[in-house]
C-alpha cells in the first residue's frame, strides 16, 4: 500500500517496506528527483529526472522532441547507475515493488543487478550521441 501524503510503502500488514522523499529537481522545475529509502532513513535509490531533445522523436504530439527519464542511482557497495523512462510517482513506486528491488528494507542485488542489465543507459548514450552535433 502506498500513503503518498506519508511517503511510505507498506506491505498488507502494515508493516513499513520503504519510505519516499521527494523534492524538485534542480535540472528540471516542475519535476521531482525521488529519494527511496528505509525505515531508518537509509539512501537506498535515487531517481534523478532527467531529459533531452531528440530529433527521432518529433511527432504530432511531442513537437519539441522531448524524451523525459531518470537517472538511477542504487546505493550499494560500489554505488551503480542505470536508468528508466519516466513514470508519475506511483507508477515509480510501482516499478520498484513489483521487480522486487527492495527487500525487507535493504537493496535486492539480484534484482538491482538484473534491473541494471535490462535497462542500462540507453537515454544518456543517446544524449551523448546527440551532443556530438
Amino acid at each position: 500500500m502506498f500513503d503518498k501524503k506519508a511517503g511510505i510503502v507498506t506491505d498488507l500488514s502494515g508493516n513499513t517496506l520503504f519510505t519516499i522523499e521527494y523534492v524538485k529537481s534542480v535540472t528540471a522545475p516542475g519535476n521531482s528527483d525521488y529519494y527511496f529509502k528505509n525505515a531508518d532513513g537509509k539512501m537506498l535509490i535515487v531517481f534523478k529526472f532527467a531529459s533531452y531533445r531528440d530529433p527521432l522523436l518529433v511527432s504530432q504530439s511531442n513537437s519539441n522532441g522531448i524524451q523525459n527519464y531518470y537517472e538511477i542511482k542504487f546505493f550499494s557497495d560500489p554505488v551503480k547507475e542505470s536508468e528508466c523512462r519516466f513514470f508519475f510517482l506511483k507508477g515509480l513506486v510501482n516499478m520498484v515493488y513489483e521487480k522486487k528491488l527492495i527487500v525487507s528494507g535493504k537493496l535486492n542485488e539480484e534484482k538491482m543487478e538484473e534491473f541494471i542489465v535490462i535497462n542500462g543507459n540507453t537515454f544518456s548514450r543517446r544524449r551523448s550521441e546527440l551532443s556530438r552535433y
